[in-house]
């Protein structure tokens, strides 16, 4: 168990699909911004999840996606960003809440509040290696994930 994070990409909404989605499934995209299909006929859903394997560039339509951690590893991020919690509100609060947590997003208007918060990461430090490495690769992650989610305008998706 552990913790990734995805942004999906807009490719339905500008037209980019290699090949239309059939009407019979009735396809829409969910709040998170993944594409997914209104049909209760498991045939039609698994003709939908093959055609969306690659219905476009990008994979299951994901344009970023992270392994943020594993539960020890979320813990010792988490653990380690408390020391400065005033600095991490919504990372700790939408994010390293837990090592576990899905089905939830950060909608675009709170990554917009999230911006501070990368920039804090940047210049905050562990005196110990391994939390400092686990920090630095975080850090890494949510810059690109922010980045890819404001080019489509979509949510992270945990």
């Amino acid at each position: 168990m552990g913790l990734d994070a995805t942004v999906y990409c807009d490719c339905f909404e500008q037209g980019k699909l290699r090949t239309p989605p059939l009407p019979e499934w009735n396809m829409f995209v969910e709040e998170g911004g993944a594409r997914s299909v209104r049909t209760g006929d498991l045939k039609k859903v698994l003709a939908f999840d093959q055609w969306n394997f690659n219905a476009c560039e990008h994979e299951r339509g994901i344009l970023r996606h992270y392994r943020i951690g594993n539960i020890a590893t979320v813990d010792l991020i988490r653990m380690t960003l408390t020391k400065r919690s005033e600095l991490f509100p919504i990372i700790l609060s939408k994010i390293v809440y837990n090592g576990i947590h899905c089905g939830d997003f950060i909608n675009i208007d709170q990554i917009t509040l999230l911006k501070p918060e990368l920039q804090a990461l940047s210049g905050f430090h562990s005196d110990d290696a391994l939390a400092e490495g686990w920090i630095r690769q975080f850090e890494t992650q949510l810059y690109e994930l922010v980045e890819a989610a404001f080019r489509v305008k979509k949510p992270i998706v945990f």
